[in-house]
């Protein structure tokens, strides 16, 4: 099914006192609609122990309302809110950044098939 990419607008906020803090990622949605994402800061900075990507740009990468200008948004309101996590940025946004590239190259794959098919019915190739 083809899908368009849609622009979402965000912000985020932190909530809560110091040691119950949260972080919301408030979102709307093209049609309107605002959501809200919720992320606990104690362990915001939490990584894979074996790689240490940050184990909350992991969980929400591929999620259909994040952007990646949202992540890296998010990987400098982590980096203010854990200063002394053990992230490595270089390889949470390699997978992230080669996710989004499959993402693209698919959704470009189904539109070149889309406006083929649509030639060929209109007898233009």
């Amino acid at each position: 099914m083809l899908r368009t990419e849609a622009t979402i607008n965000y912000n985020f906020e932190v909530i809560g006192k110091k040691e119950l803090q949260s972080l919301i990622i408030v979102y709307r949605l093209p049609d309107g609609v605002e959501r809200k994402y919720e992320i606990p800061v104690p362990g915001i900075g939490d990584t894979q122990q074996d790689t240490r990507e940050s184990l909350c740009i992991n969980h929400l990468y591929n999620k259909s309302w994040v952007s990646v200008n949202m992540l890296y948004d998010l990987a400098k309101k982590i980096n203010k809110l854990s200063p002394d996590n053990d992230i490595s940025w270089f390889k949470t946004f390699l997978v992230v950044e080669n996710y989004h590239l499959i993402k693209a190259n698919k959704y470009n794959q189904e539109i070149t098939e889309l406006v083929t098919e649509r030639l060929k019915k209109e007898k233009l190739i």
